[in-house]
């Protein structure tokens, strides 16, 4: 393991984030080694705008480091007195994101140096959806094809009504039904139903 993979490995295991490190990670660099460049690329800008604007729409959970109880988002952002906590950043890419998913977050093998089990606690969360739509497919043949349970069918059924709780702000969640027929295959591949 080379120096470079080492230091993004130390970065893997924090639970917070500064929106700077966020960006760099984003962009698989060292952040360090992004600051030292002292320069920005329009990806970058780019990708620090989206970030800045989930925080300050508050679809992004975060950490004031303020000495002022309370300073505003826009404040902390200006001041660069906030970390992001890395699990809501994770969710958000989830919800916002099929393609440009960081490693950082998303790589299986990076994963793996993540002693808080948080690849345990998706894969229960992904085997209780896909449980939950099993038990549905079994209530009603609407949610289901033959003997399996039909994610598109259940996730239409679930975006009225999650529309009609949390308002028109579910950005994202149309991913719901990628995520409910990975859970399914997961489900399949270790217990055949």
């Amino acid at each position: 393991m080379t120096q470079e993979n080492k230091c993004l490995a130390y970065w893997d295991l924090c639970s917070n984030i500064s929106i700077d490190a966020a960006v760099s990670l984003w962009c698989n660099v060292e952040p360090s080694e992004l600051s030292s460049l002292k320069f920005s690329t329009s990806c970058m800008d780019v990708k620090r705008v989206l970030l800045e604007d989930a925080l300050r729409e508050g679809r992004l959970d975060y950490i004031s480091t303020s000495q002022w109880g309370n300073a505003g988002i826009q404040e902390l952002i200006s001041k660069n007195e906030l970390l992001i906590k890395k699990e809501s950043l994770r969710r958000w890419f989830l919800d916002i994101f099929e393609e440009d998913r960081p490693a950082f977050l998303f790589d299986e093998s990076r994963s793996n140096n993540l002693p808080d089990g948080s690849e345990e606690a998706e894969m229960n969360a992904n085997r209780a959806l896909a449980i939950m739509a099993f038990l549905l497919s079994k209530r009603s043949d609407k949610y289901s094809n033959g003997s399996k349970p039909n994610a598109s069918a259940i996730a239409k059924a679930i975006n009225p009504l999650a529309m009609e709780i949390f308002g028109e702000n579910v950005r994202g969640f149309e991913s719901f039904n990628k995520r409910l027929g990975k859970a399914l295959k997961e489900l399949e591949k270790n217990n055949p139903f």
